[in-house]
């Protein structure tokens, strides 16, 4: 039985898979590395930052007043609390960084949006091309 010549010259060739981020079907998309080397870069960068909080928390164990009554002055006619002050520092960068996200993610609406659309679009292409490719015959047929 003989093959026909073009399976000889592609025999491993697949059939084509679309693939979600062209940057990964190159070999550029996301670091793949062995999970032990993603958890030691985790905690080389983590064991740090803890380290660094653990020692602003301790040096700013003293109470701070804080007024919620913005016209009431230094009263003690105002509503306000007592609380240690590591706690109102550790409460502003988290309420910074959810702020941070909540304004990228907002921001990066319109590409995510240009992204969508691009993707109905190539949708609908394949689509057509399947309808399209399906709609041709494979042998010649003689018109009688």
């Amino acid at each position: 039985m003989q093959q026909s010549p073009h399976l000889l010259r592609f025999p491993l060739q697949a059939p084509y898979q679309p693939v979600k981020n062209p940057l990964e079907a190159r070999g550029m998309g996301r670091i793949r590395g062995p999970p032990q080397m993603k958890s030691f870069l985790k905690y080389l960068f983590l064991i740090p930052v803890a380290l660094i909080v653990l020692a602003l928390s301790a040096a700013n164990r003293h109470s701070v007043t804080i007024f919620l009554d913005p016209f009431a002055g230094h009263t003690s006619e105002g509503t306000q609390i007592v609380v240690p002050l590591y706690i109102v520092m550790l409460l502003a960068a988290m309420f910074g960084i959810v702020l941070g996200g909540v304004t990228t993610w907002l921001e990066q609406g319109m590409y995510r949006r240009a992204a969508r659309r691009a993707r109905s679009e190539v949708n609908a292409l394949r689509g057509d091309l399947a309808r399209l490719s399906s709609g041709r015959p494979t042998e010649k047929q003689k018109i009688s």
